[in-house]
């Protein structure tokens, strides 16, 4: 199934979020007790999806646990991109890296305070940054499209393709439509407006060999593809006695990613989530217990068509005012 049609728990509270059904929050694995994914007939305390991914964050402990990791992939021993076009691409860079550190351990107050068996703190971070370039074929306008010869690859001599003066059409008795054509597909510059001339700076000029009549993927993009992605993970367990336990926590997590198109063009996504949590298991007889978990979480989701982007100065063109759109701001 996708995963937009899985429910999501963490520590028993809904981690969904509300604009794609995915998950809010992937706590990092130095985070995580255990985990469960749950299909066909389960308890009625979970229900509205066919599957069922229950996440358990880990707690504090009696004596203090701590590391640091560093996960690094690149390119350099990754196989050559497969060639989809004439020219043979350059291997792209790639690099992967992930770190971060888990930190566990009572919360003691030396000669003050003795948090051994009653009190417990958990700390996770992790940070994620990749950058990559991927080849992706486009089909962009030849020079000699450019300044008004469309005659290439339309296939003018078998009568496909051909174009005709907007003015001067005519309707005629039987309903047909009579209309001048350009000759041999070639508009004279004297006719080109000077103001569409201006969405040529958008497209970029073939960078890949044709021959004949096929224009097909003569332009190979190579654009870089930045992910930026921190998350952090804190939690805090209380024994109050032997009838009754407390947890707290409190996560968020936040995510960039940049995908340039073609020149001046691209998308972000901007994504950054918080969850707060407090949770109180007690005992009131041998066979009665009572769980009662409290949460809230906050999702922030920003996706943009981006326009006069460049990796170097984002915005750096004024697409609206170089076009001169009226009524646009």
């Amino acid at each position: 199934q996708r995963p937009s049609a899985a429910n999501y728990t963490l520590d028993g509270f809904p981690n969904n979020d509300v604009n794609l059904n995915l998950y809010i929050l992937q706590p990092s694995l130095d985070a995580i007790k255990e985990m469960k994914v749950q299909s066909g007939i389960y308890p009625a305390e979970f229900g509205r999806e066919a599957g069922q991914v229950n996440v358990s964050t880990i707690s504090g402990s009696n004596r203090y646990h701590g590391s640091l990791f560093e996960f690094l992939r690149n390119n350099k021993v990754d196989a050559v991109t497969y060639q989809f076009t004439p020219i043979a691409p350059a291997n792209p860079p790639f690099k992967w890296n992930q770190y971060g550190f888990p930190l566990r351990g009572p919360l003691s107050i030396p000669k003050v305070f003795d948090a051994k068996n009653k009190l417990f703190f958990m700390a996770n971070f992790e940070g994620f940054r990749q950058r990559s370039l991927t080849n992706t074929p486009y089909t962009v306008a030849t020079p000699a499209m450019r300044a008004g010869d469309l005659s290439p690859g339309l296939a003018v001599a078998k009568g496909a393709g051909l174009l005709y003066y907007p003015f001067g059409r005519t309707q005629n008795a039987d309903g047909t439509i009579t209309a001048v054509p350009v000759p041999g597909n070639i508009i004279p510059p004297s006719q080109i407006h000077p103001d569409s001339t201006i969405m040529l700076d958008y497209e970029p000029l073939p960078n890949q060999p044709f021959t004949g009549t096929n224009l097909l993927n003569d332009y190979l993009a190579t654009p870089a593809t930045p992910v930026d992605k921190d998350q952090f993970t804190s939690r805090m367990d209380f024994n109050e006695n032997a009838k009754s336990t407390w947890f707290a926590r409190f996560s968020w997590t936040g995510e960039t990613t940049i995908t340039p198109l073609e020149l001046h063009q691209g998308q972000t996504l901007q994504s950054h989530g918080n969850q707060y949590q407090l949770a109180n298991t007690r005992t009131f007889s041998p066979t009665k217990v009572n769980e009662a978990r409290f949460g809230i979480s906050t999702f922030h989701n920003l996706s943009l068509t981006l326009m006069g982007y460049s990796p170097d100065e984002p915005w750096a063109v004024d697409v609206v005012k170089q076009l001169k759109l009226p009524g646009i701001f």
